[in-house]
């Protein structure tokens, strides 16, 4: 069997060299990358740590979260708003207050002058004149149909205004009458009492008393001022005014006298009101008690 001598080629080697050059990098680029995927566990286990170290603040030597801090700077934003809130709302309050403190200075003056505050306001408005007048310019319904269709239009309006308006008024007139009604019955049921039932007065007298109100007492809307028969008693019977104010007097001392304790000194008991009577009032006295005994 012949032996066959192989020469050594230049291309065969330099291929073998190349592939084993080859084999080596892949060899070495594979335990790199495995040696990487080693460590990225490792690096992302610290970088979490790292983070979760940055996610707290230590305030006054307490470690903090940050997302604590951020519900804590969410409620002081809220906190401020609504102070802000409260701040506005408080102004606006004490404006209205003073504003309104201002007009009751001018209620005193308006009571005594009503025809300034009527001056003051707008002029209400005659819708009845403004019906006359719509009438006045009744256009020629053949000569221009569309300003007549236009002109019935705008009357059409105006009498349902003017119906609401008369409505309204009405409705306001027998609301007040109602109340000056109520309140003037009110104001003779308090001053029968006070006058009639307490003999201050007879029966011809009252009477005198409600005339004399009804022709010097000035009514509001009808409705006379609940002290209007105390007015036309002071004015028509003055002496009887001023003794009842005595007798209404002496009756408050009695009161005050049931009430207070007595003073004992020595076996004698005496009170202030007592040594402070004079003798018109002393008669007073007599006489209240004698009313007293009767009832």
């Amino acid at each position: 069997m012949p032996n066959f001598i192989l020469e050594n080629d230049d291309t065969t080697v330099g291929k073998t060299n190349e592939s084993n050059v080859e084999s080596q990098e892949k060899t070495e680029t594979v335990e790199t990358e495995s040696e990487e995927t080693k460590e990225t566990p490792t690096e992302q286990t610290t970088e979490s740590a790292t983070s979760e170290e940055e996610s707290q603040v230590e305030i006054d030597g307490e470690k903090v979260p940050v997302s604590k801090l951020k519900e804590w700077k969410e409620a002081y934003g809220n906190d401020s708003r609504w102070k802000d809130k409260n701040r506005k709302e408080s102004e606006r309050i004490n404006a209205e207050k003073r504003e309104l403190d201002s007009l009751k200075l001018l209620k005193p003056a308006l009571e005594q002058r009503p025809d300034i505050l009527q001056q003051l306001l707008a002029p209400k408005r005659d819708i009845d004149a403004e019906v006359q007048s719509h009438y006045g310019r009744r256009p020629d319904p053949y000569a221009d149909p569309n300003q007549f269709a236009q002109w019935e239009y705008v009357k059409d309006q105006l009498l349902r205004e003017q119906t609401t308006f008369h409505l309204q008024a009405q409705t306001k007139q027998d609301y007040a009458r109602a109340e000056a009604v109520r309140t003037n019955d009110e104001v003779f049921q308090s001053g029968h009492s006070a006058y009639f039932k307490e003999k201050l007065v007879d029966g011809p007298e009252f009477m005198d008393m409600q005339r004399w109100i009804m022709e010097n007492v000035k009514d509001r809307h009808g409705a006379y001022p609940k002290n209007s028969f105390d007015i036309a008693f002071a004015a028509l019977y003055p002496e009887r005014k001023m003794r009842s104010e005595k007798v209404q007097t002496v009756k408050d001392v009695l009161k005050s006298q049931e009430k207070a304790v007595p003073a004992k000194k020595e076996g004698v008991q005496k009170t202030e009101t007592q040594s402070e009577l004079n003798e018109s009032e002393s008669a007073f006295v007599a006489e209240a008690n004698a009313r007293r005994s009767k009832r």
